[in-house]
C-alpha cells in the first residue's frame, strides 16, 4: 500500500503531454495508461509505501492542524511511512536550548516549535526595549520593561498546546550554559553578550557526544552561522588568539530581514538534523557559512 505525497503536482503542456512533479524529479508521461502513470509516480518519488496501519497514522498526521505542513515536508523526503512516523516522533521529542532570545533567537524559537518540537528552554537576561520593536516582532509597546523570555513563553503557549517551555531570565555563565546543554539535544547560541560567547560555548559543548550546536550572528553587513556536532580544533585555536571589544559608542547593526534569514536557517538546520538522525546511524554536521547581506544572490565568503 502507498500514500501520495500531498505536495505532488501534475502538469499538461500545449501538446497534451502529461507530467508529474514529485519530490525526486519531474517525469514526462508519454502514454496515459495505468502502468505508465504508476511508474511515473514511483520514479518521481510521489508515492510513499507502508503497512495499512502506518498509512492510517500518516494520514492522521497530514490531516492534523498542528502537524500537517511539517508532515507534508517530511513525507516528501521519507522512503517509507515507517521512516516518516519515526521522524515526526523524533521532532516531537527533540529538546532545544536557545541562549539569546532577541531578533534571531525569538524567531528561531517560534520556527522550531512551529515545526513540531514540544520541549524548549529559553535563556536571556535582557528586558524588552523600544529599540527592539522594529525587528523583534513578538513584543508590543506595553511589553517594554518585561523580560524577553517571559513574554516569549506567553507567545508560545498562546499559539501552541502542550509545550514544555522553561525560561531563565538572566544571563548564564559559560559553565552554566554547558550544564544546561546536558539536558538538550540541540543548542542554539544567538546571544550577543558577552562578545564571543558563541565560539566559546560551541567549543566546550561539542565535547559532549550526540549534540548539535548552532551559533549565529552578524558583523557590519555580514551574517554568519555555524553548526557542528564535533569540535574543529583548527578553528578553535584561531578563535582563542584574538579578543575583541566594542567601541564606547557601539550600536549593533541588527537588521530585521537579516535576523529573519538567520532564524530560518537555524530552525531548518535543527529540524533536518533530527530527521536525518532518526533514519539511523550517526549524523556528523560541520557547516559554516558567512555572507554579505547586501549581495544578491547570496555568495559564501568561505569559498
Amino acid at each position: 500500500m502507498a500514500i501520495m505525497v500531498p505536495s505532488v503536482v501534475f502538469g499538461l503542456d500545449d501538446k497534451g503531454v502529461s507530467y508529474v512533479s514529485g519530490p525526486k524529479r519531474i517525469i514526462r508521461i508519454v502514454d496515459l495508461n495505468e502502468e505508465s502513470v504508476w511508474s511515473a509516480l514511483i520514479e518521481s518519488g510521489s508515492l510513499v509505501f507502508g503497512a495499512s496501519d502506518e498509512i492510517e497514522k500518516t494520514k492522521e498526521k497530514l490531516q492534523g492542524c498542528r502537524t500537517s505542513r511539517t508532515a507534508s515536508y517530511v513525507l516528501g523526503q521519507s522512503s517509507s511511512c515507517k521512516e516518516f512516523l519515526v521522524a515526526l516522533d523524533s521532532i516531537d521529542s527533540l529538546r532545544v536550548l536557545i541562549v539569546g532570545c532577541g531578533g534571531i533567537g525569538s524567531l528561531a524559537a517560534l520556527n522550531i516549535i512551529g515545526a513540531g518540537v514540544r520541549s524548549i528552554t529559553l535563556v536571556d537576561g535582557d528586558r524588552i526595549e523600544k529599540s527592539n520593536l522594529n525587528r523583534q516582532f513578538f513584543w508590543e509597546e506595553d511589553d517594554i520593561g518585561e523580560f524577553k523570555v517571559d513574554k516569549l513563553k506567553v507567545v508560545i503557549n498562546n499559539r501552541f498546546d502542550s509545550i514544555k517551555c522553561e525560561t531563565e531570565n538572566r544571563f548564564l555563565s559559560e559553565d552554566e550554559i554547558k550544564e544546561r546543554a546536558n539536558e538538550h539535544d540541540v543548542i542554539v547560541i544567538t546571544a550577543d553578550e558577552p562578545l564571543g560567547l558563541g565560539d566559546k560555548s560551541m567549543t566546550s559543548m561539542l565535547k559532549k557526544e550526540g549534540k548539535l550546536v548552532i551559533s549565529s550572528g552578524y558583523f557590519h553587513s555580514y551574517l554568519s552561522i555555524e553548526a557542528k556536532t564535533k569540535p574543529d580544533r583548527q578553528a578553535d585555536e584561531w578563535s582563542k588568539r584574538i579578543k575583541w571589544r566594542r567601541n564606547p559608542s557601539f550600536i549593533g547593526p541588527s537588521f530585521g530581514p537579516s535576523n529573519t534569514e538567520l532564524a530560518g536557517l537555524i530552525a531548518s538546520l535543527a529540524i533536518n538534523y533530527i530527521i536525518k538522525k532518526s533514519q539511523g546511524g550517526s549524523v556528523d554536521v560541520s557547516f559554516q557559512g558567512s555572507w554579505d547581506s547586501t549581495q544578491f544572490p547570496r555568495k559564501s565568503l568561505m569559498d
